[in-house]
């Protein structure tokens, strides 16, 4: 295996110990481990947290569900710190562990236990040795290449394995950089070299959407590639790959259900809470793109982890997922963002345009833009130095919401900007900006003017907020902006309404009147719950001029929704669309033509679902799911944080943008936007 692979190990448990700094997990001994420790971000934190909670809780409810001597091998252990733990809780059971790994990362480990007293003592009968291997009564490190397998049975038989005694394997994302032939031939041999054991694994699965295309193009870049996830690309995979070698059954289940089955409501939110956190799609995306498998034979075919409630995690029922969409990417090297806002606007020439959002500008470090910036449409035909840009703010912000006013045909477009943040514990933009962008002769002219609340006024205000929506809606002889839900810092989420009525762009009042249109209910409505649910990263759109359709989004303890709300402005009243077969989503898009409500893509918390397109008839509450295509390696798509916009001559919707901070893989940014023709969902 080479030295890219073994130095996965050097990484990871500088990230481990940076999650442990941060409080997400208890874990005295790791400090011996790390030369040199790095403040990770807090989506690398909490997803090494998720990691450790789940193997931590295998091991623990291994050790006290069974009584007697037992035995833990762990395949490419690295530089892990379970048995020094395991020692402390003094289990009823006698533990004799045993670590494989390659020299290089043995000799280290065996050097640092050896300098450490307080490691040492953990240790019984040390074996006084010359040789790369620490050997004790309890605690073995060892040297071998998984690959040679019959090395490897008499490194550990040599060592005092007793096949009879009940034996946990586990490999922790180790074996995954093995062969596919190697690993699958290590997986039998542990079936049948035990007469009772079970066989654990933690590694990645859904390489093929774009974040899993993003994450194996990561490994592949640091020439440490995942060898069997082409052959064992799913859950199902993995659950036929143990049980077709060597073991009498496996359970599967996403990293994501078995984290949340550990831990209460409260814990995750105590979690979620140590640092500023903003990343929702980036932490369920990698959730959902590990696996843990639990294989068993003999006396521990009945044995699982505590937690493994093998009714739990949702099921997708296939039914609901009709015919892939037909959708054509093309190159776009002048917007490449996300959590930004994307218009369109003019007729004999059209523009797009972008306010905000996080990515880069010809190729330059990625950031948060503070800017409007200006595209002749259609994209593919426009150049960098044709782009149009002027600074609107001191700082970048994301996540806000950006709706037409007015359009002219001819020249320009009026917008309300409203919310979003720079920081996940700071909100900008809590007033209102209105903001006339014109294009004339070549250049781009903008105006601006924010709207404060009068100081005479004692009334409320919403608060600051980002992940919201926001409508302009054409009623009662103005122009009323209408704002819903969306988050704040403190893991505020909110279910309130506001409305506001907009002045014209030249008139000399900058002071404005917010309404609270939470509260107010009819006489004959009495059930308070009828109302949607706190919500943010939802959607929301303007169906027959008074009408506010919202759906979906992602509320308290990580629910994400799969319904549909329609708020009529003049009685001030919520009512739930009952529309079957949405899937659930967050972080999508929604526009309305004609009749059709069309979302676009999103995050779900169901692993192996990539929300593509749902269309939704408004006056016959019909749903159609839409599949996404097959994604080129190459140039992958990842529709989350992206906007949408509606191109009426090619009857299509375009998306614009999209990406997100994945994990430790790397940002991703979409290079191409994606043109989707409407006629396909014509029934």
């Amino acid at each position: 295996m080479s030295l890219q692979v073994q130095g996965t190990n050097d990484s990871s448990i500088v990230s481990k110990c940076s999650m442990v700094d941060r409080g997400y997990f208890e874990d005295k001994y790791i400090h011996y481990f790390v030369e040199k420790t790095s403040r990770r971000s807090p989506i690398i934190n909490i997803g090494y947290f998720v990691r450790a909670a789940v193997i931590n809780s295998v091991l623990k409810d291994f050790v006290n569900s069974l009584s007697g001597d037992v035995q833990i091998v762990s395949f490419g252990a690295g530089f892990d710190t379970s048995y020094f733990r395991l020692y402390d809780l003094s289990p009823r059971c006698s533990i004799s562990y045993f670590e494989i790994d390659l020299s290089n990362v043995v000799k280290r480990k065996k050097k640092i236990i050896l300098k450490s007293k307080d490691l040492l003592e953990k240790l019984e009968n040390v074996e006084d040795s010359t040789c790369d291997a620490l050997k004790s009564s309890n605690y073995n490190l060892l040297v071998c290449d998984l690959c040679d397998i019959p090395k490897t049975q008499k490194c550990l038989v040599d060592s005092g394995f007793n096949q009879n005694l009940p034996t946990l394997f586990l490999a922790e994302c180790s074996i995954t950089y093995m062969k596919e032939k190697s690993s699958t031939e290590l997986i039998n041999w542990a079936g049948s070299f035990v007469r009772n054991g079970t066989f654990v694994t933690y590694e990645q699965i859904n390489p093929y959407d774009g974040f899993g295309l993003k994450m194996t193009t990561h490994f592949m870049m640091l020439q440490s590639p995942l060898l069997s996830l082409s052959k064992y690309p799913t859950m199902a995979a993995q659950k036929q790959r143990y049980e077709g070698n060597g073991w009498s059954n496996c359970n599967v289940v996403p990293a994501w259900t078995a984290f949340t089955n550990i831990l209460s409501v409260e814990e995750i939110h105590s979690s979620v809470s140590l640092e500023p956190f903003d990343e929702w799609e980036e932490w369920h995306l990698k959730c959902n793109h590990y696996s843990l498998a639990v294989a068993r034979n003999g006396t521990l075919n009945d044995w699982q982890p505590s937690f493994l409630n093998l009714s739990s995690g949702e099921i997708v029922n296939d039914s609901i997922i009709t015919p892939t969409i037909d959708w054509k990417p093309i190159e776009c090297p002048c917007i490449q963002r996300y959590a930004h806002t994307s218009v369109l606007f003019g007729k004999r020439t059209k523009h797009i345009l972008t306010i905000g959002g996080f990515g880069t500008f010809n190729n330059r470090h990625h950031k948060r833009f503070n800017d409007a910036m200006c595209c002749e449409y259609p994209l593919g035909n426009e150049t960098l130095d044709r782009v149009k840009r002027q600074e609107l703010t001191k700082s970048g912000f994301i996540h806000h919401s950006c709706t037409v006013i007015t359009g002219d045909d001819f020249q320009g477009v009026s917008v309300v900007i409203y919310g979003g943040r720079t920081s996940p514990d700071k909100a900008v933009n809590s007033c209102p900006l209105l903001l006339n962008c014109s294009v004339e002769e070549g250049g781009m002219m903008i105006e601006s003017k924010e709207l404060v609340e009068s100081e005479s006024l004692s009334v409320e205000m919403p608060g600051a907020r980002w992940r919201h929506s926001a409508c302009v809606m054409d009623v009662d002889s103005g122009k009323w902006f209408v704002v819903y839900g969306g988050c704040s810092s403190e893991l505020k989420i909110f279910d309130d309404l506001w409305i506001l009525k907009l002045p014209a762009f030249n008139e000399s009042t900058e002071t404005i009147k917010w309404i609270c249109a939470s509260n107010v209910s009819d006489s004959l409505v009495s059930n308070i719950e009828n109302k949607p649910k706190p919500r943010f990263s939802h959607s929301s759109a303007v169906w027959k001029a008074d009408n506010m359709i919202v759906t979906c989004g992602l509320g308290a303890n990580n629910k994400v929704f799969n319904d549909a709300w329609k708020w009529n402005f003049k009685r001030r009243l919520w009512e739930k669309l009952e529309i079957c077969g949405m899937l659930p989503r967050y972080a999508h898009t929604g526009n309305i033509v004609g009749s059709n409500l069309l979302l676009v893509g999103g995050v779900s918390t169901m692993c192996g679902v990539t929300p593509g397109v749902t269309v939704i008839n408004l006056k016959l509450l019909t749903c159609h799911e839409y599949q996404l295509p097959y994604l080129d390696p190459s140039t992958p798509v990842m529709l989350h944080n992206h906007s949408t916009i509606y191109d009426g001559d090619k009857e299509a919707l375009v998306v614009i943008g999209g990406g997100g901070n994945c994990f430790s893989f790397g940002t991703h940014l979409n290079s191409h936007f994606v043109e989707i023709p409407l006629r396909q969902f014509q029934s």
